[in-house]
């Protein structure tokens, strides 16, 4: 619509953001509860949400849905390919639709609960930013 505050929180969303795919829909939802919340007056917490989780977030979804699920699911639909099993392409196209809808659950879960898991769950969240820190 135009306004002054909508350009506002439109610039801090453009401003750069570098996680891992897969859970960058947590963060999005969690700044989406909070600027529903609180308007333009979120932006700093927006800021400090993005930058406080993209880092921890991006090797644990790199290493767990980038990698290691890949290539596990991969090697497994190949030796069916080669053993003369056509529906191990199957079992891939099921690992990549899985993939798609834990996204959007992702993304809804964060912004149905963000608020109140930012709030309430500070300590178990530093200790997963910790834990992921460390991977």
């Amino acid at each position: 619509d135009g306004t002054p505050d909508l350009k506002e929180m439109m610039k801090v969303h453009t401003q750069f953001f570098n996680t891992s795919p897969f859970f960058h829909t947590i963060i999005a939802g969690f700044d989406l509860a909070m600027e529903e919340k609180d308007g333009v007056g979120s932006k700093d917490a927006v800021n400090g949400i993005k930058t406080g989780l993209m880092g921890p977030f991006a090797p644990l979804g790199d290493t767990i849905f980038g990698s290691l699920v890949p290539a596990i699911m991969g090697s497994v639909a190949a030796t069916m390919a080669i053993a003369g099993q056509p529906w191990g392409i199957f079992l891939w196209i099921a690992v990549a639709v899985a993939y798609d809808i834990f996204r959007w659950k992702q993304l809804e879960f964060a912004y149905k609960e963000g608020v109140n898991l930012i709030n309430n769950m500070q300590s178990t969240l530093t200790a997963l930013i910790d834990a992921a820190s460390v991977l």
